[in-house]
């Protein structure tokens, strides 16, 4: 009867344990924004708090709490604009760096002071760029809406991963 009971406990704790299901909830599952459409709905319930930039960072605040990624390679000049709308169940930011262990020093676009909340980059140098979807607060189905993608061709990516 232990080993039963003691069976059902694991399996109740597992299937309470949905944070971490989405692919993106980390950089290293960042998913390509050129293979979404061009508006989509993620659900930040499902993810888990993993990155945050610091007060007075790219976007002013922190974010306390849960946040899926994005990545697009932008050449020079090439431009990303993206728009995330708050719910009543969130306080959303967004911002937009090269080097997802180190958000302040390598943040280059970001928002928490509005809904929606946006940002409108150009690219100065080539280089892959993560799109942090974040909220401070609360979950619930978001809303992305990117209006403006310029993507990288190979040549341009072969020149990124040349100057490392």
């Amino acid at each position: 009867m232990k080993q039963l009971l003691l069976c059902c406990a694991i399996l109740v704790l597992a299937a309470a344990d949905v944070s971490a299901n989405l692919e993106n909830d980390t950089c290293d599952g960042a998913i390509r924004l050129l293979s979404m459409p061009t508006s989509f709905s993620v659900n930040l319930c499902s993810a888990v708090h993993d990155y945050s930039p610091s007060i007075g960072g790219c976007t002013g605040f922190d974010a306390l709490d849960r946040d899926v990624t994005y990545w697009a390679a932008l050449p020079i000049g090439g431009r990303i604009a993206v728009c995330v709308a708050n719910t009543p169940d969130t306080d959303l930011s967004i911002y937009l760096v090269t080097d997802c262990g180190d958000i302040d020093g390598t943040c280059v676009a970001g928002s928490d002071s509005g809904d929606p909340e946006c940002i409108d980059y150009t690219a100065v140098v080539p280089n892959i760029y993560y799109l942090i979807v974040d909220s401070y607060d609360g979950c619930g189905d978001v809303t992305v809406t990117v209006s403006e993608l310029t993507p990288t061709g190979a040549a341009s990516f072969s020149a990124v991963k040349a100057r490392y």
